[in-house]
């Protein structure tokens, strides 16, 4: 499988690089795989748990990704061993675009959870407003991510 980097930027923040496997580029985005190491398994895992939206007897296996070129957000799928969704997380962020070495994400703090059984959580709310008040975000991208 070929690989992609994804420059996670987070504005206020270091820039983050994941090597990803590529599934698919088309005109709508990116598409990707990466099948977790036992000890991101299990880091993650005790992660999501900690915070309820796994079940102590689930544990993450894979993360599939879905990045736009046009959409304000991106899609993460948790999996399972046996490729079932444990739960999808959403990054609300600037549409994906093309760099020297890989693409480029912003991420504009705000985060949805739904869990499988379509319960809804948002997330980073507080994060939100408080890169608002030290203008790490443009006007033009709260509009996007409160819209999004």
């Amino acid at each position: 499988m070929n690989t992609v980097s994804i420059h996670h930027i987070r504005p206020g923040k270091r820039i983050e690089i994941f090597e990803e496997g590529l599934l698919s580029n088309d005109q709508h985005g990116l598409s990707t795989l990466t099948i977790l190491s036992d000890e991101d398994s299990k880091w993650l895992t005790e992660r999501l748990r900690s915070q309820g939206f796994i079940a102590s007897n689930e544990t993450v296996h894979s993360l599939a990704k879905f990045y736009s070129y046009s959409e304000h957000f991106n899609l993460l799928i948790f999996r399972d061993q046996n490729d079932k969704a444990l739960g999808y997380y959403s990054d609300i962020a600037m549409p994906l675009r093309k760099v020297e070495d890989g693409y480029e994400i912003i991420d504009l703090f705000l985060d949805i959870w739904l869990k499988p059984d379509g319960t809804l959580i948002e997330l980073d709310m507080d994060e939100f407003q408080d890169a608002i008040s030290k203008g790490l975000v443009t006007e033009d991208q709260q509009k996007k991510a409160t819209t999004a």
